[in-house]
């Protein structure tokens, strides 16, 4: 069980690129940067990056929570890295975008932006990065989920 409001919007996020068919074969990370192993062809990192609260409404507290998801994909024999990575990037905004409440952990879901960058060190290895505002609420006294 986690801890926060925060953390279980991530997992509620993670819990929708693992579920049926799972984007990446199922190796989906929460903010953990591992360097990919060479057998693996792709693998998605999920970071909580900021929360930013507002009291609009006495008794609840609004967040905006940003999570940036990277999508790190491998060259196979017929596909560039480069468009490896931007197919997972799309495959993971679809997957996103289909449940904006990722399964009710939260109000909405708005996409913020997107980036493509290559591994210096690895010209095998590419990645696309989505971030994504995720809008959620607690009582004002608690950060529990």
């Amino acid at each position: 069980m986690t801890a926060t409001a925060h953390m279980a919007v991530r997992d509620a996020l993670i819990a929708a690129l693992l579920a049926a068919t799972a984007l990446a074969g199922g190796r989906v990370v929460g903010n953990r940067r591992r360097p990919m192993a060479a057998e693996h062809a792709s693998q998605i990192y999920v970071y909580l990056e900021e929360s930013i609260a507002s009291r609009d409404v006495i008794g609840t507290t609004d967040w905006r929570t940003r999570i940036r998801v990277e999508c790190v994909a491998r060259t196979a024999s017929s596909v560039s890295a480069d468009d490896a990575a931007d197919a997972l990037g799309h495959d993971v905004f679809a997957r996103v975008m289909a449940d904006t409440t990722l399964g009710g952990k939260a109000i909405d879901v708005t996409p913020q932006a997107m980036a493509w960058t290559e591994d210096e060190q690895d010209t095998q290895l590419s990645a696309c990065q989505l971030l994504f505002s995720v809008w959620h609420a607690t009582p004002d006294a608690s950060i529990t989920a």
